[in-house]
Formats: C-alpha cells, structure tokens, sequence
C-alpha cells in the first residue's frame, strides 16, 4: 500500500499516535473497561481517575508525556499502568504492521 509518511503504523500525521488504526477505545465507559480489563494491576478506582484527568487523549499522554500520570496517581500505579501501555502498544503495533505489509493475504 502507497503510504503518506515513512514513521510507523501506528502513527499518523505529524508523528500523533493514530488511534483508529490500533483499535483502542475513546469513550470514557470503554476507556475505564479497556483499562481494568486489560492492564494488570490497574483497578477500577486508578482507572476512573485517570479517564477523569485524562479523557480521550489518555493513550496520547501515555505515549508523548507519560510524567503527567504522576500528577494524578500514585508513582506505582502510574508504573503499573505505563507497563501495561507498553506492552499494549506493542503488541497493537505488530498486528497493525502484519495487517498492513505481513503475511496476511489482504488485497
């Protein structure tokens, strides 16, 4: 596929994480489930406060300026959490390269 930019596939124009390509959630409700659901040791209270101060550019902020987590949680959680981002993106990002060039059979 004939591609605009030459950074990875997770991120759109001007280096801004491209969400919609990596299939995470935005809406406050699902951002507090996607959380507790999917980062260990991230419970429900951490995630509430966290969507709270963060909103739907929470994976933003954890990608660009993960310091702010320590303006709203605890220094563990925000490592907890970061962990769990890490991973996540990661794991989100391989799929979205084997999707788009790997070894899938997609016209």
């Amino acid at each position: 596929r004939a591609g605009g930019h030459t950074g990875s596939p997770t991120e759109g124009a001007g280096g801004q994480l491209d969400l919609p390509a990596l299939g995470l959630p935005s809406d406050e409700d699902s951002l507090i489930r996607y959380l507790t659901n999917s980062y260990k040791g991230v419970g429900k209270k951490t995630a509430e406060k966290v969507v709270e101060e963060l909103g739907p550019d929470l994976f933003q902020v954890l990608h660009e300026n993960p310091g702010r987590l320590d303006s709203v949680i605890r220094a563990d959680r925000a490592e907890q959490l970061l962990k769990g981002w890490r991973a996540d993106l990661a794991r989100r990002s391989q799929r979205q390269l084997n999707k788009e060039g790997g070894g899938d059979n997609h016209a």
